[in-house]
């Protein structure tokens, strides 16, 4: 098996040469079907089999079946499914298979656990001129040695473009030390890399990885807190913005986007082969109008919990958003002409064209204040999952360099044309479920994006493609198809999440809300960690999960940030049962008094001991049951605070209901 990027790129036969033996059968997948017809596999009349994704074209198909011994298998909506392309070839009898790759689809056997064994081959041969000696010629083997606990660097001095458990330790110590004590969250660059001490694990290796490449290109944003801080607002910018320091996370940079965004970048560009830009932009509003509407707005339709779910998608758009076209104004600067005037009018389109409450960002904000969210810049990083920083550094990393000058305006071709459809999608839902709160922000896109595409097309893309050639066309096609990779996979995440907090929710085990102090992160944790059954896994801004096996659910491909809340201990001789479904209501079924607000701390009785307790989440009580079981009577025990008298339910045992999160106090 190979990938179609290596299809692409290296034209392999796949064949057994200079051994005697029958040809292995060739499997490459390609969702899209878009391998080069000339290819040395597809005319060489050897068995191949093609997969492709349930989106491929039906002509590009048609294609690949015409040539000579070919077979096409569907697998999978929008990508190739590998588990299920497993299972078709066990079917057929295939028990083994050597992967070639390429660094995509070995990435995606990695991550769907696929794989069973690695074999690495070493060619002892020094590339340099005519006069370089190579290691054969002196006698010795060049061996390389590669110890996976230590970054798989290469022990003769030789380095691997893979940044690993040692080298993010190294530099979550230098950022931490940068933000020094209590830092503003706008000047708080701590990642997770202490992390790795306990789980050395894919997935929050690759999660904190995404922290430091998004801390890096951080660094080139000017931020300034919304308060004043406590001491010198200079000596803050002075330490910030460290060109020392900065430059120590800028030389792994390289490295990071090679390992997280290169495998993308990979897969866009095979996609984006053959396809002319000039019909591609023709094509790309019909097909995007021709899409379904949004999963995740769709399920929010019918969801009561709607509120808690949209309140994550803003927290983890927020990333971006909070920040909204800096990235993009990397790509503005220098001089090529009349398409810079026409970014730079988009560009100060967003940035409210010098009106500060007309600004994108700040219409963001608002938006955030209705659902009760901070406006700070970066407030939010420890709830932030890897799909989200994943999205925006795919989209920082086009606007970072110069080199990548045309996948940015790939990227601006989709997503204007992108944003038409999705923020009018989101502009109907806040009208209809959450009319009290600014839309704006939505409205605003809804509105002028169908004029930004507009101006894309034919003020940048259309001269360009004229002026520099075919390859500068196809240079974007693969921009904007990265885009949409890159949306697609923050999406279906998003969605994924939401409803793998469901199940928990309806058997009791998960909660909604949010934490009121982030500070004090716990650790992270992903769906294979073993987590103290005595704490609470906080996913992202939807709530908590008190059961470790109800996270074993969530989706394995994607590692979000979590937050571990530890809980107060319930105090001795307190009942713990199951948690009410309903905790808006417990004030009112828990204290009698409608006045008396629920986190208000008021003093039960139980024998000749007194509690204090504090409502702030969920009742529990004796047994099996909730406050709503048969397991309590109705009998009723008067308690004081400070001369009010309250009721609250006592279970047949005789001790008062407790709550799970506030406790009580002797």
């Amino acid at each position: 098996m190979v990938g179609a990027g290596t299809v692409l790129s290296d034209d392999p036969e796949l064949t057994v040469r200079h051994a005697p033996g029958p040809n292995p059968l060739r499997i490459v997948p390609s969702s899209m079907g878009t391998l080069p017809l000339d290819a040395k596999l597809l005319n060489d009349r050897q068995p191949t089999v093609i997969v492709v994704s349930r989106a491929a074209k039906e002509a590009d198909i048609e294609a690949l079946k015409s040539k000579p011994n070919i077979e096409v298998v569907r697998c999978g909506e929008r990508r190739v499914d590998l588990p299920g392309l497993m299972n078709i070839l066990d079917a057929r009898g295939i028990k083994s298979m050597i992967v070639e790759g390429g660094s995509r689809l070995l990435h995606s056997l990695h991550e769907a656990r696929l794989v069973h064994r690695i074999v690495i081959k070493h060619i002892p041969v020094v590339t340099g001129s005519a006069d370089a000696p190579s290691q054969m010629a002196i006698g010795r083997v060049l061996h390389k040695e590669w110890d996976c606990r230590d970054d798989l660097r290469v022990r003769n001095g030789a380095h691997m473009p893979f940044i690993g458990k040692q080298a993010l330790l190294d530099i979550g110590e230098r950022l931490a030390a940068r933000a020094g004590g209590n830092p503003p969250s706008v000047y708080d660059i701590r990642i997770d890399a202490e992390a790795l001490r306990d789980d050395e694990g894919p997935g929050l290796r690759r999660f904190v990885q995404h922290q430091a490449l998004m801390r890096s290109y951080q660094g080139r944003y000017v931020l300034l807190p919304s308060a004043a801080p406590v001491g010198s607002i200079l000596s803050r910018l002075q330490k910030h913005y460290d060109p020392r320091e900065m430059l120590r996370l800028d030389e792994i940079r390289a490295n990071l986007e090679e390992e997280l965004v290169g495998p993308l970048v990979a897969e866009a560009r095979s996609l984006s082969h053959r396809q002319d830009c000039a019909g591609y932009v023709a094509n790309l509003i019909p097909n995007l109008k021709a899409n379904r509407p949004s999963g995740f707005l769709e399920f929010l339709d019918s969801s009561s919990n709607r509120d808690h779910y949209y309140r994550n998608f803003l927290l983890q758009s927020s990333v971006d958003l909070l920040a909204e076209a800096s990235a993009s104004a990397l790509g503005v600067i220098g001089e090529y002409g009349e398409p810079q005037s026409a970014l730079f009018r988009i560009l100060i389109d967003e940035f409210g064209y010098g009106v500060h409450n007309r600004k994108h960002s700040v219409l963001y904000r608002s938006t955030l204040r209705g659902f009760g969210l901070s406006e700070e810049y970066n407030a939010y990083w420890l709830l932030f999952d890897t799909p989200t920083l994943e999205l925006h550094n795919v989209i920082h990393f086009m606007f970072q360099s110069p080199r990548n000058l045309f996948l940015q305006i790939g990227f601006l071709l989709f997503a204007e044309a992108s944003y038409q459809r999705s923020t009018e999608e989101h502009f109907r839902y806040l009208k209809r479920f959450h009319p009290g709160v600014d839309a704006h922000y939505f409205g605003e896109h809804a509105h002028i994006d169908i004029h930004h595409s507009a101006m894309v097309a034919d003020e940048v893309v259309a001269p360009l493609v004229s002026k520099y050639g075919p390859e500068v066309g196809s240079e974007i096609v693969a921009g904007a198809e990265l885009t949409r990779l890159a949306f697609e996979r923050s999406g279906d995440h998003l969605l994924a999440v939401t409803l793998a907090f469901e199940a928990p929710v309806k058997a009791g085990h998960a909660e909604f809300g949010m934490p009121t102090n982030l500070a004090s992160p716990g650790r992270c944790a992903v769906p294979a960690t073993q987590w103290n059954t005595g704490s609470a896994l906080q996913i992202g801004g939807i709530g908590f999960l008190t059961d470790p096996s109800a996270f074993r659910v969530f989706p394995r491909h994607s590692v979000f940030s979590t937050l571990v809340i530890p809980r107060p201990r319930v105090p001795p001789r307190s009942c713990v049962g199951s948690p009410v479904r309903r905790p808006g209501n417990l004030s009112a079924r828990f204290v009698a008094a409608d006045s008396t607000p629920a986190d208000v701390p008021f003093l039960v009785r139980q024998g000749r001991r007194t509690f204090a307790i504090r409502v702030v989440g969920v009742a529990l009580c004796h047994g099996m049951g909730s406050l709503d079981s048969t397991g309590c009577d109705r009998r009723r025990a008067q308690q004081t605070r400070t001369g009010d008298f309250h009721s609250a339910r006592r279970c047949r045992s005789g001790c008062a209901t407790h709550v799970r999160r506030g406790g009580a106090v002797p």
